[in-house]
């Protein structure tokens, strides 16, 4: 009997743990920042939010920025589109998408009540 638990112990000793694998890793997470400006107040703008949904700002302030944060796995990159918009009531206006600091798109428009999109498409590095 002495003999037997000694092998049965021997045994269990060799044979390698089974663990659990780590915990997955977080996502990557993107600080997004959009920012429209013009040569006069602006009329409207209108973005994807951190969680892909349309919004729309009337007679926002100028210049108008919002920053977010979202990531791969959920939200705006998801979808691999961040976008911005604008219209001025002047003549001039400009839009800008960073990424993680990063420019992503940039664009100016004029003309009278002039309008500017501003899309990124992909996730960084791709």
């Amino acid at each position: 009997m002495k003999s037997q638990r000694a092998a049965v112990a021997a045994l269990v000793a060799g044979i390698p743990l089974m663990t659990a694998p780590g915990a997955a890793a977080d996502p990557p997470a993107y600080a997004v920042v959009y920012t429209v400006n013009s040569d006069a107040p602006l009329a409207d703008v209108s973005y994807f939010d951190a969680a892909a949904n349309l919004q729309l700002v009337s007679n926002p302030p100028n210049p108008w920025s919002l920053t977010f944060t979202t990531t791969p796995s959920g939200g705006t990159y998801s979808y691999g589109t961040l976008s911005v918009s604008g219209t001025t009531t002047g003549r001039q206006v400009s839009c800008q998408i960073t990424v993680n600091g990063s420019v992503k798109e940039q664009k100016s428009a004029s003309g009278q009540n002039a309008h500017v999109n501003c899309t990124s498409l992909g996730l960084p590095g791709d």
